[in-house]
């Protein structure tokens, strides 16, 4: 994937900021300001109306009964803050479909999102900071984005974990070892003798390495292995 550029979506920086500045400080009026205001002179002007016939005394009852009223006011903020916030939703309606600035400035956010995902996937480091349901996860992301369309779980347990795969009409499993001790053939080639009839070719993955035996044994098998190494190779491949 390439690194999204301003340029790409009809933008400049200095428009890209514009647009989002923009969009915040009316956010900020129809949520925030608005409403907190027109609480208030709600309030004033109820005190105002009732004037007469709360009648104060002095200085001290007269900023009382002001404080009070503002309270109430702002405790019946809520009602204007629902209007305001639906307003503010109808503008970002308006806008995603009528301005051509905020749709690029949308699009941009949405795929620097999506490169900063996928780039800090491509980093080794990245994968080793995982627990093993995590690195599994984000395995089988890999392998979605890359043309693999993930149908089920054989097996899962607390060894070796076991995907039904799919690619261009070709049924294939999926295997994936995220144990700390080392991975012994058997166990591997008893999943295998299992799902014969499932597969034409079976994938292993494992954030480890292979030990030389395991490489020799599983060559009698349509067996492809992924190590760490690999499996960042093919996240770099992914494009959107």
């Amino acid at each position: 994937m390439k690194v999204p550029t301003y340029r790409k979506y009809g933008l400049s920086k200095r428009k890209f900021d514009r647009v989002n500045d923009r969009s915040r400080r009316i956010s900020d009026l129809l949520s925030h300001d608005i409403p907190l205001v027109l609480g208030i002179a709600v309030g004033i002007a109820l005190w105002i109306y009732t004037y007469k016939r709360l009648n104060p005394s002095g200085v001290l009852e007269t900023a009382s009964q002001i404080f009070l009223f503002g309270t109430i006011g702002l405790i019946c903020v809520g009602i204007p803050m629902l209007i305001f916030r639906s307003v503010e939703k109808l503008y970002h309606y308006y806008m995603r479909r009528n301005s051509q600035e905020y749709i690029g400035a949308k699009m941009y956010e949405d795929d620097r999102e999506t490169y900063s995902r996928w780039k800090i996937r491509r980093d080794e480091n990245y994968w080793r900071l995982l627990d093993g349901l995590s690195f599994e996860k984000e395995m089988l992301g890999v392998f979605s984005k890359t043309g693999y369309e993930v149908n089920s779980e054989i097996r899962g347990d607390n060894s070796i974990s076991v995907y039904s795969l799919s690619r261009n009409g070709e049924k294939l499993i999926l295997l994936c070892w995220t144990g700390k001790s080392e991975l012994e053939f058997p166990s591997v080639e008893t999943i295998l003798n299992e799902n014969r009839n499932k597969f034409t070719e079976a994938i292993l993955v494992s954030p480890g390495s292979f030990s030389s035996d395991f490489i020799d044994k599983s060559r009698e098998y349509p067996l492809k292995l992924i190590t760490l190494k690999d499996l960042v190779e093919l996240a770099r491949t992914i494009q959107e």
